[in-house]
């Protein structure tokens, strides 16, 4: 069982208050993830912009970095630049060991979080040394603490993501979109739920770093204004999860439309 199926399980069996149990043994093809009681069915699986994930794979093919001078594992998030439409190629593990100095730095002064964008300005015409110009110096967009990480490697990590150069979308139904078109890609996600004696047909999509809308509703307490077109796939709930943000998730069926799920709230 992958760390994200095994988050998704928890999520989904706190939010409901059932019982979630692993039905894929891997023993034999097309088996959905998860039984949600006896009822349920619940498959696990990503949204992701493929053109992006293709640059990342070739830029860092390992996005989760050893960092030896860290307390505890760090999500940071860098632009890739682009070209026009064209996202360049970028190596950015040549930048770690200089990124991993300047989180290390920002621990030693107690901060679990590179400073939003609002307050940044001050930290553009400080000394040369502040971590955080150092950050931004070399394109980090983000960095905060995700200790939840140390549990998953043992040992403290650097989760290197990167997005395309520009603003994040506002657009909060941009994640709706993204599902209906994961959907209709990948058929066999919501077929395999089709089985005999499962009522409630369910999907839990993780939403990589890439697909800064998602993410972004995840951190600002924002839902959709609408909800996906799943009837004709026979889903009765779909959820949604930015990888990263282990506790929370958002969640849509017919009857109630969007909630929220946190493990904090």
């Amino acid at each position: 069982m992958s760390y994200e199926e095994r988050m998704a399980q928890e999520i989904v069996a706190k939010a409901l208050g059932r019982e979630v149990t692993q039905w894929d043994t891997g023993k034999q093809p097309s088996m959905y993830d998860f039984d949600i009681g006896t009822t349920g069915a619940l498959e696990v699986t990503t949204i992701v912009d493929e053109d992006t994930r293709r640059a990342l794979v070739r830029a860092a093919k390992n996005h989760s970095i050893r960092a030896r001078n860290l307390h505890t594992s760090w999500v940071v998030m860098m632009r890739l630049p682009q070209d026009g439409n064209k996202v360049l190629i970028v190596d950015f593990r040549e930048l770690v060991p200089r990124i991993e100095a300047a989180l290390a730095a920002l621990e030693a002064q107690g901060q679990a979080e590179m400073p939003k964008w609002d307050s940044l300005s001050k930290h553009l015409f400080c000394d040369a040394s502040c971590p955080v110009r150092t950050l931004l110096g070399y394109g980090v967009t983000s960095a905060r603490q995700a200790p939840q990480l140390d549990a998953k490697h043992g040992k403290p990590h650097i989760e290197l993501s990167a997005m395309h150069g520009g603003t994040v979308p506002p657009d909060v139904n941009l994640v709706v979109d993204a599902i209906e078109h994961t959907l209709a890609k990948k058929q066999d996600s919501w077929e395999k739920l089709h089985v005999p004696g499962k009522s409630e047909r369910e999907i839990f999509f993780w939403a990589a770093s890439t697909e800064r809308h998602t993410h972004r509703l995840i951190q600002e307490d924002r839902q959709p204004d609408r909800g996906p077109d799943v009837e004709k796939y026979g889903l009765t709930r779909v959820w949604v999860g930015a990888i990263g943000y282990w506790d929370t998730a958002l969640h849509w069926t017919q009857e109630h439309g969007w909630q929220r799920y946190s493990h904090s709230s």
